[in-house]
């Protein structure tokens, strides 16, 4: 009878449907995130039992369904699930294409939008991740007429972009737009609007749990329990009506849902542990963590909560639990192949060993860490953030070269910095989507097997035994390192591009005459006060100077308030027509522009940096953004990439003696016209004896074609723009304002032994995860240019033309760093301000 009754009730039951009650509002509306605690509820727990893992809760797509969203699951559908589920990126990146192609419903563009993100995300692609979002957003909008989804996403993607600021204030808005809604646990009948229900629903999960992970790596502790806790109640309550015996029917739970939980109980437990909370409580909680992964076959999950355990008993000085978890979960990151987990490890586990007073050990187990790094980069690991549990790729180096300064062993020291500057340059490529279009067999082969060691990488993070994988995968990284070795051979600097490579310190001594230098600023922290390296042919010397890395930024910064910048480290803020181009203004002479040139001066100590007929100089974090061209020297000098670009100083010419000058291009009203850079050009073409580009012959396409055999001498006045947070879009602006950026001059470059880029902000680049820049400079250098003339800022257009003509003299002898000091000089002697002889910096070697 009572089964009868309960039939006839479900009957009923799911016959009616009710519209769910959601948030008035679900359009984000930016928010600070302060005092956020005040404004949210603290979720009720009372009647909602814990819920443990249940297997018949989890669902798989499967083709022909309708997902919780009412987005009918096609092939293509199917296929992005599975790619993206399977780990493979490629595959589902593929899937999700086809449907952007065919598809006009917006709610099924926003699922393979969304889901596209998802799979940038798995692959190490934030970047291009972060520029999905935009299009996310716009067919949520469509389709929920909301943008919680796409916004709590790009929060949880700026917390693994380790951009805590920017992910707080997307999680904080999400949950402020969301305010005292609840996901309902009592249902009257089933709901019709079950889609913006669970979009709702996921979205405040995500906000939740980012707010969780950010605090928790940044080691915030508390807030961290405050999040996860709150996250795990209401995901529990999710679990509850989903394993319920009735409501289960119409709420069912994908994996991803199990991978989310138990990702925030790791979260949860670690920041217990962390807070001193009983250690039955902690171990319970990372238990069901593992068990949730464990449902879902998520081995890599396993290895994060291993990883997580350890770094907080690293953290809490509990060095000893670190010693015995540290072990556990290098065991395991080792045995399953997941090489990115074990620098993490390896890392966490020499700082124990540190404090535990195992030095050798502490050494041995950074240089594991360090080399693991340079296999997974020269791979282009998929894994791109730096500091996920809490110790990065920086902090090995500093420590490294820390050891190697206490051994007096510059050799390695040397070593060690070239190696960070390389794994650098080729890390923040492998986080972007860039074609490197070379006619080389070798790169060609390494390219195809970076695709198949992505792959292969991520598949064996999939669900199931990956013995095979690992096997797989040693064996490619094998076959990589002998196409690289081909590779430097017939040419180092492609080679830089997809290899960790570097000269050795006695062989670059030998590349340096007599009478010329380096000077090696070493990577630092604020506290530190500046060291450089000074290698000369017949020696190698360690130098300190009286200023430290944290005095000299603030004087930059100073400077750059000096200059009306926003700041050198940055993108000036100039009058805009275009949302993607910027006009300028010209500097001419701020107050107090010569005390600061003395005290760079006196605390740079130039005297001593100059002191031979020619120094290189290699820059380090802060020092990148010296404008070294202030300084007082009456001998040459110039900045190089690394120190193992002197390689390439004896390398014969590969370009023709052409010589192409382009000034002042038509901006058809986008940009104001820039009459000085005309006057310029033809001041320089006349010196050569040819015929400028200017105004609607200044094109892209006619740019190109005068370079496309190579030429000596590229002469580039025009406007210029440099983007901080997107370096390859930093661009120089030719012909009816169309940009040529330094990704586009990185495919395809523009050939030249000499540049001269006479526009604003051409010399600035990024330096993250190390020390190389990325920007317009060195997409010119990758296209075989030998010596780059550049600026820093704009100045005025009087200045420029008399700097230009005096480099020009010389130049066109091949005496490169001659021209650039014959040029300061002149200035100086017609009384120009530091501000304009100082714009300029001339980096690379002469011909």
């Amino acid at each position: 009878m009572r089964n009868i009754l309960l039939s006839i009730f479900a009957i009923v039951f799911f016959v009616s449907c009710v519209s769910v009650e959601l948030p008035q509002n679900r359009t984000v509306v930016e928010s600070s995130g302060s005092d956020l605690k005040s404004k949210l509820p603290i979720y009720p727990t009372e009647g909602i039992p814990y819920q443990e893992v249940v297997n018949e809760s989890i669902t798989n797509v499967k083709e022909g369904d309708t997902n919780l969203y009412g987005i009918e699951i096609t092939k293509e559908l199917k296929a992005a699930y599975d790619g993206y589920l399977n780990g493979d990126g490629d595959k589902a990146l593929s899937a999700l294409a086809q449907i952007a192609k065919t598809s006009d419903d917006p709610k099924m563009l926003w699922q393979a939008s969304f889901l596209k993100i998802q799979t940038l995300i798995m692959m190490g692609l934030g970047d291009d991740a972060l520029e999905e979002v935009n299009t996310c957003t716009k067919y949520e909008k469509q389709s929920f007429n909301s943008d919680l989804n796409c916004i709590a996403l790009r929060g949880e993607l700026n917390v693994w972009l380790e951009d805590y600021e920017a992910a707080k204030k997307d999680a904080s808005s999400v949950l402020l737009t969301i305010g005292s809604w609840e996901f309902p646990t009592d249902y009257p009948a089933p709901p019709s609007n079950m889609d913006t229900l669970v979009a709702t629903t996921t979205a405040q999960m995500r906000a939740y749990t980012t707010l969780a992970a950010l605090n928790n790596l940044g080691e915030n502790y508390k807030e961290s329990y405050y999040w996860a806790n709150e996250a795990e109640k209401r995901m529990n309550a999710v679990h509850y009506v989903s394993n319920h015996w009735l409501y289960g029917k119409f709420v069912n739970l994908h994996l991803d849902s199990y991978y989310g939980r138990a990702t925030n109980l790791t979260f949860l437990a670690t920041a217990k542990l962390a807070l001193g909370y009983d250690q039955k409580e902690v171990d319970k909680d990372f238990e069901r963590a593992v068990k949730f992964f464990e449902m879902i076959d998520y081995k890599k999950g396993i290895a994060t909560v291993l990883a997580l355990k350890a770094r907080v008993y690293n953290k809490t000085g509990q060095h000893d639990k670190c010693y015995v978890e540290g072990k556990k979960a290098l065991d395991y990151a080792v045995r399953h192949g997941f090489l990115d987990f074990v620098w993490r490890i390896e890392a966490i586990r020499a700082d124990t060993f540190m404090n535990l007073g195992y030095k050798d050990d502490a050494k041995r187990a950074y240089r594991r860490a360090n080399d693991t790094i340079n296999t997974l980069t020269g791979a282009l690991s998929s894994d791109s953030a730096k500091v996920r549990f809490g110790i990065g790729k920086d902090d090995i180096t500093y420590n490294l070269i820390k050891f190697d300064i206490e051994d007096n062993d510059l050799a390695q020291l040397f070593s060690d910095m070239e190696t960070n500057r390389a794994r650098a340059f080729v890390d923040m490529l492998s986080t972007r989507a860039v074609n490197l279009n070379r006619d080389n067999k070798h790169l060609k082969d390494i390219q195809a097997l970076d695709l198949t060691i992505k792959r292969q990488q991520l598949l064996n993070t999939a669900p199931g035994d990956n013995k095979k994988g690992i096997e797989k995968l040693n064996k490619l990284f094998k076959l990589r390192a002998a196409k690289e070795a081909l590779l430097q051979k017939e040419d180092s600097a492609l080679a830089s591009t997809v290899s960790i490579w570097s000269n050795s310190l006695e062989n670059t001594k030998k590349n340096l005459d007599e009478n010329e230098k380096i000077v090696y600023f070493l990577p630092l922290k604020p506290k530190d006060k500046l060291r450089y390296l000074e290698i000369t042919k017949d020696d190698a010397k360690l130098h300190t100077l009286n200023i430290t890395t944290g005095e000299l930024a603030h004087q930059l910064s100073n400077l750059s308030d000096m200059l009306g910048l926003n700041t050198l480290l940055s993108t000036r803020g100039l009058t805009k027509k275009n949302s993607s181009l910027v006009s300028g203004m010209s500097i001419k002479e701020p107050k107090n522009i010569d005390k600061m040139a003395a005290y760079l001066n006196d605390q740079l100590q130039s005297a001593k940096l100059f002191n031979k007929a020619k120094t290189y100089i290699v820059s380090s974090g802060i020092t990148n953004f010296i404008p070294w061209g202030m300084l007082e020297t009456n001998k040459e000098f110039a900045t190089l990439p690394n120190g193992s670009w002197l390689t390439y100083k004896d390398t014969k010419q590969k370009f023709e003696d052409n010589i192409v000058v382009l000034g002042n291009p038509n901006f058809n009203g986008e940009l104001p016209q820039l009459e000085g850079a005309e006057i310029e050009a033809k001041e320089v073409a006349k010196e050569y004896g040819v015929e400028p580009l200017l105004s609607f012959e200044a094109t892209k396409e006619n740019l190109k074609g005068y370079t496309e055999q190579g030429v000596n001498i590229l002469h580039l006045a025009t406007h210029g723009i440099f983007y901080k947070d997107k370096p390859l879009e930093s661009a120089v602006i030719l012909s009816d304002a169309e940009p040529m950026s330094a990704k586009e001059i990185f495919e395809e470059p523009l050939k030249a032994n000499l540049v001269v880029l006479s526009a604003c902000e051409t010399g600035l680049g990024r330096s993250s995860n190390g020390d190389d820049l990325l920007g317009l400079q060195r997409s010119f250098f990758l296209g075989g240019t030998k010596t780059i003339l550049s600026s820093f800022w704009e100045i005025d257009d009087k200045g420029t033309k008399e700097f230009m003509t005096e480099f020009h003299k010389y130049a066109k002898k091949g005496e490169y760093s001659k021209g650039y000091l014959k040029a300061r000089q002149s200035l100086k002697e017609k009384g120009y301000s530091p501000a304009i002889y100082g714009a300029f910096i001339l980096n690379g070697l002469d011909r």
